[in-house]
């Protein structure tokens, strides 16, 4: 989806193609959290142990709860998470691809160039959104679970100190950042792969 809504940046002012790319990440976020988001929910009730031992009994349980909107309890938290973090990883990411290409004679990258810098994007964007992760899992799971993001936020910096907010930092970006290294060399290598095969010119179906 991103690559189809970014495919007619060519007619974009350089000034502007981070914006344009930042809000094709966010529509692209906002739509699948529609998908994803019950699902995240009854796998955090799993983990908390609140009773459910299958995902058919912590289905059961939320629906008996408060119906479809327990389903999507903490979706606000969710993507307030995750546009912030495609956001600032496309971003990145295309960046120092278009830097990198701009070094090297526009040339694909190569896979340890794509694992670098897609690492460093996952990592930035990781450390970044921490705070509303934390958010995200105490409002899914924890004694704030019916409170608002602003609530909770108040309630733990509060409680537990402003740095409660970055708790497990260093395993999230230890997490993300090879997972997303990972992505971008698949996802690169696999683009290349295909333009070749179906002899699609390379600015067909490039992102920058």
């Amino acid at each position: 989806m991103y690559q189809a809504i970014t495919r007619g940046m060519g007619s974009v002012h350089a000034a502007y193609a981070a914006v344009f790319r930042a809000a094709a990440a966010s529509f692209c976020a906002l739509s699948a959290s529609s998908l994803y988001v019950p699902w995240e929910g009854m796998k955090q009730r799993m983990q908390a142990s609140s009773g459910a031992t299958s995902l058919r009994d912590a289905l059961t349980s939320a629906w008996r709860t408060g119906g479809v909107k327990s389903l999507y309890r903490g979706w606000l938290a969710t993507i307030s998470r995750d546009i912030p973090f495609t956001m600032i990883e496309m971003v990145i990411y295309d960046g120092l691809k278009t830097f990198v290409r701009k070094q090297v004679g526009e040339r694909e990258l190569t896979a340890p160039e794509s694992l670098t810098l897609g690492g460093i994007s996952g990592g930035i964007s990781a450390g970044l959104t921490c705070p509303v992760d934390v958010l995200k899992t105490r409002l899914m799971t924890g004694p704030v679970a019916e409170a608002g993001i602003r609530q909770a936020a108040l309630s733990i910096v509060k409680e537990e100190g402003f740095f409660a907010l970055y708790r497990g930092v260093g395993a999230r970006v230890a997490i993300i950042a090879p997972l997303t290294a990972i992505f971008f060399c698949v996802f690169e290598a696999s683009r290349t792969s295909i333009r070749t095969s179906f002899g699609i010119p390379p600015n067909a179906v490039s992102s920058d």
